[in-house]
């Protein structure tokens, strides 16, 4: 299981930095992949995309796309069956992505990297 999370979260940054809007590579994306990520005994797989800051170049367009290239990913990952996962999920289960933007002006941010 963790080869193919590890796979996962690989391919998710290597996508996310993919999309040119959002200004960022691939080292700039952290992927969390718990266990409780799969719902619903595999019938679904949710996923969220955080911590986005909210600039004039991504826009919902933008995160449309992110969620569409994220959701496919993952779709392709488990009909792969890379890393023998197909007994965690059912043959074609609910995939959702929610892409969640995230205001400084509003939320509490801190960085020791500028």
């Amino acid at each position: 299981k963790s080869d193919w999370l590890s796979r996962l979260a690989y391919e998710v940054r290597e996508t996310v930095a993919s999309i040119p809007e959002l200004h960022i590579n691939a080292s700039q994306v952290s992927v969390k992949a718990p266990d409780d990520m799969i719902f619903n005994e595999g019938h679904e797989v949710i996923a969220w995309v955080t911590g986005l800051f909210i600039t004039p170049e991504r826009t919902s367009a933008v995160h449309d796309a992110l969620a569409y290239k994220v959701g496919e990913l993952i779709h392709k990952l488990i009909q792969e069956d890379r890393g023998g996962l197909t007994h965690y999920f059912t043959a074609d289960p609910l995939i959702e992505v929610f892409v969640v933007p995230f205001d400084r002006r509003a939320g509490g941010f801190y960085t020791n990297k500028p």
